[in-house]
């Protein structure tokens, strides 16, 4: 594939963009055709104060993959254990010490996924690993 997806040798699209697996295999006539898009979470700097944003990107049977739109920077809370280092707090699946990171984290996920609504996303899928990967989809464009 294309995209760099790993499919079923009897699969007759693509499992990640929503092409055709192999020659002769069309979309039936009139349905919709869908891009796909999921949220991640990326750090903009590292080290003593660390920020971050949230970022879709996009699957597109047409256009490929393409990053669609960026949250809001935000610092992320950063601790120091004996047993781990330095570590950083990302989301909701480590204890949170920080009211006030966790805010800003959750205000900027927020604006990112109202800004996809708006542009037409839909919730597709939850997220699997914290509540920031979330999947989303939209019948593709002309």
């Amino acid at each position: 594939m294309s995209c760099g997806a790993s499919l079923p040798d009897d699969a007759n699209f693509c499992l990640k963009c929503g092409k055709p697996a192999r020659e002769g295999v069309s979309s039936p006539g009139g349905a919709p055709v869908y891009e796909t898009g999921s949220i991640q979470y990326r750090f903009t700097r590292r080290g003593f104060f660390p920020r971050a944003i949230f970022v879709a990107t996009a699957m597109s049977p047409s256009r490929g993959e393409y990053e669609t739109s960026k949250s809001p920077e935000f610092r992320v809370k950063t601790y120091k254990t004996a047993s781990m280092g330095f570590f950083e707090e990302p989301h909701a699946d480590l204890p949170s010490r920080s009211k006030r990171f966790r805010k800003k984290s959750d205000d900027a996920f927020k604006a990112l996924v109202t800004a996809l609504l708006r542009d037409g996303w839909e919730p597709a899928t939850p997220g699997r690993n914290g509540y920031f990967e979330q999947g989303f989809r939209r019948q593709e464009r002309p």
